[in-house]
C-alpha cells in the first residue's frame, strides 16, 4: 500500500512533463505554427506548397549539436605537407588550353580568307544569328543574311586583315580590317569585328562554344 504522503506528491518527471506541455512555456515561433497546422484542418484542406513546408520547418525541433574540442592533425615522419597556393595546371587545362589556341588559330584563317575572297566568300559561317553594328551616328541590329548583305555592299577589292587580337582577361577576339569602301556609316574605311563564343543554339558559351561576330564596328 502507498502511504498518503506519496499519493498525495506527484512523482519527478510527471510533473516535468506536465510543465512541458503547458502553452505558455512553449516558443512562441512553434506555437504559432501548430495553431497554424490546426486552421488548415479545420479548413478542409491540406496547407500548400511552401507554407507547408514552413509549418513542418517551424514544428521541427532543432537539435543543437554537441561542442566538441579541435582535433590537431599531425603529418607522421617522412610525408609532405598540402600547399593550398596556386594550383598547378593538370593536363586536362593543358588540353583546354591546345584546343582554344587552335580554334582561335582555325577562326583567324577562315575569317581572312573571307576578307580576302570575292563577295566575302564563306563570312556568314562566322557570324552569329543576330549580329549588331555599331558606328559613330548610331547603331542597329540585323539578322544574319542582313549583317551578310551589309558587309558585302561595303567591301572592296582592297580588303585585308590588318589586326587579330585575343584579349588578356575575356574570351573575346578582335579583328581589325581595312579597305572597305566609304559608304555610309563607314568613313574611314576601317571596320572591326568582335567574336564571341556561343553554342549551336546561339547562347553564348565562353568554354566550349564557337567563336562568332556578334559584333560589327564601322568607322
Amino acid at each position: 500500500m502507498l502511504s498518503q504522503a506519496s499519493r498525495r506528491t506527484p512523482r519527478p518527471e510527471l510533473r516535468s512533463r506536465a510543465r512541458s506541455l503547458q502553452p505558455h512555456l512553449l516558443p512562441p515561433m512553434l506555437v504559432l505554427a501548430l495553431a497554424g497546422l490546426v486552421v488548415g484542418c479545420d479548413a478542409g484542406g491540406t496547407i500548400p506548397g511552401a507554407a507547408a513546408t514552413a509549418a513542418r520547418a517551424a514544428a521541427t525541433p532543432i537539435r543543437t549539436p554537441a561542442l566538441s574540442a579541435p582535433v590537431t592533425v599531425t603529418s607522421p615522419p617522412g610525408t609532405s605537407t598540402v600547399s593550398f597556393g596556386t594550383a598547378t595546371p593538370t593536363r586536362d587545362d593543358a588540353s583546354s588550353d591546345a584546343l582554344s589556341q587552335q580554334s582561335i588559330a582555325e577562326t583567324r584563317r577562315a575569317f581572312e580568307q573571307a576578307v580576302s575572297s570575292p563577295g566575302l566568300r564563306g563570312i556568314e559561317v562566322l557570324l552569329l544569328g543576330r549580329v549588331s553594328i555599331t558606328s559613330r551616328t548610331g547603331g542597329e541590329v540585323l539578322e544574319r543574311d542582313g549583317a551578310v548583305r551589309w558587309l558585302r555592299q561595303r567591301s572592296g577589292p582592297n580588303l585585308r586583315l590588318t589586326q587579330f587580337d585575343r584579349h588578356h582577361h575575356v574570351p573575346l577576339l578582335v579583328a581589325v580590317t581595312e579597305g572597305w569602301r566609304s559608304t555610309p556609316p563607314i568613313i574611314t574605311g576601317r571596320v572591326g569585328f568582335s567574336f564571341h563564343r556561343y553554342d549551336p543554339a546561339g547562347h553564348q558559351d565562353d568554354q566550349y562554344g564557337q567563336w562568332k561576330v556578334d559584333l560589327i564596328s564601322a568607322e
